[in-house]
């Protein structure tokens, strides 16, 4: 596989799993409103956060990704970051600790998006479309197959189980510290 491939791959994976672990979130509110008992409201607002966070705290990443000399740091640090997360839900034991946990995938959002959007617009001077629709492709598949599989797999795993789901997470991480071009200094 070229390096230009690999590169295409890793950030474009990146995308499809910070968003799909995203989106297993809403989908599992009802169980943890029934299993920690907070109000309808709370709900809402535990729903809303990871908008309302990523999209705030973006544009700050994207200021830090400007200024970094070796950024793409950022797009395999929001890969173990969302993994990590997603690992925890089973240890949510309150409302505060489960919005930390939505807060912490929300971040690793953020983190990923502008560092990603650079990175696809690094890999060809010619094809900037065509690797953004790629980009943008893995975003939106991460999204739709997050919030198709995660009720299945929640049904299967249990919350106990939960820290399985975060070993593509690493194994992600893993394969984009090798795949992302080298920045020069």
């Amino acid at each position: 596989m070229s390096r230009i491939r690999k590169a295409l791959l890793a950030i474009s994976g990146g995308h499809f799993l910070v968003e799909g672990y995203a989106a297993f979130l809403p989908p599992l509110v009802p169980v943890f409103r029934t299993r920690l008992g907070f109000s309808l409201g709370a709900a809402a607002a535990l729903a809303a956060s990871l908008p309302i966070v990523s999209g705030l705290v973006q544009t700050i990443f994207g200021l830090v990704s400007d200024r970094m000399r070796h950024a793409n740091a950022l797009v395999v640090t929001s890969s173990i970051l969302a993994a990590v997360s997603l690992a925890l839900l089973p240890f949510a034991r309150s409302f505060g600790w489960l919005l930390l946990i939505f807060t912490t995938i929300a971040l690793s959002l953020a983190m990923f998006h502008p560092q990603g959007a650079i990175g696809m617009s690094q890999l060809s001077s010619t094809n900037k479309g065509r690797f953004m629709s790629v980009f943008n492709f893995g975003g939106s598949m991460g999204s739709f197959v997050g919030s198709l599989v995660i009720i299945p797999l929640f049904g299967l795993l249990h919350l106990q189980r939960f820290w399985i789901l975060a070993i593509p997470g690493f194994a992600l991480a893993f394969f984009q510290v090798f795949a992302l071009p080298r920045q020069e200094d």
